[in-house]
């Protein structure tokens, strides 16, 4: 798999590797369970397809992103992208560099979107707010019927210096609040496609992808430590400190 802050082309070894990701329970441990929704963690030593890549649905039913940007294309299933998410007072907003891959193996089969954060010079990390860290952030959908699939998602990430409390509570309650709110836009998707620029697929139909290809020279190592020096210290944030 990639390395932190690598920019390449995808191949179809990458795909089937988030696949077994996916797939694979070893040492994955169980934190909830509710009707068809269950939320799993792992501990290591450092600590539907159309829906899910279209930015302006994403705009319309998830109220937590904050804005985002297509910086530029790496190949016909790569991308590079901009994204913020909303955070509750007094914690700084997030923000997001990453490289994304997607495939479609075809008709009634799975679906493959993931992503891992990389370095481009043309939108550097901000005082205003914390630049976050995906390492791995993927999506596996396995269609079980014409109208039903499995959806697995599976992250490992570091929102940059966030409470203990906060990273917990987003596992136990807010994923799979986050999971049943999906669920429910999706639904509504293809009724809000159809007024909504329809024939408009990028991901589907690559010569509609209107964003330059990616100048090498943009691309920066991206060094952890460096991040975590720009970092505010917001681990000693309290409960009864948020505003709602």
């Amino acid at each position: 798999m990639y390395k932190l802050g690598e920019v390449k082309k995808p191949s179809n070894k990458d795909f089937d590797s988030i696949c077994q990701l996916c797939l694979l329970d070893e040492d994955w441990i169980l934190n909830n369970s509710k009707k068809d929704l269950k939320v799993y963690t792992k501990l290591n030593d450092k600590c539907p397809f159309k829906m899910v890549k279209a930015k302006e649905y994403s705009d319309h039913w998830d109220e937590r992103k904050e804005k985002s940007a297509d910086i530029c294309q790496i190949s016909s299933n790569s991308d590079i992208i901009y994204y913020s998410v909303k955070m509750p007072k007094p914690f700084k907003n997030r923000d997001f560099v990453i490289q994304r891959f997607w495939k479609d193996y075809g008709e009634n089969r799975d679906k493959v979107v993931f992503n891992h954060s990389v370095n481009h010079a043309k939108y550097p990390a901000k005082s205003d707010r914390v630049r976050g860290i995906s390492y791995l952030t993927a999506v596996l959908i396995k269609p079980t019927s014409p109208r039903t699939c499995d959806f697995y998602f599976i992250s490992q990430s570091d929102p940059g210096g966030l409470p203990v409390w906060i990273v917990n509570l987003n596992t136990k309650f807010y994923g799979p609040k986050f999971a049943e709110k999906m669920y429910h836009a999706c639904l509504k998707y293809d009724r809000w496609k159809k007024k909504h620029n329809p024939d408009y697929m990028p991901w589907v139909h690559p010569e509609q992808n209107k964003s330059p290809f990616l100048d090498w020279i943009d691309i920066k190592k991206l060094d952890k430590d460096e991040l975590k020096n720009t970092l505010t210290d917001e681990s000693k944030v309290e409960e009864n400190q948020i505003e709602v």
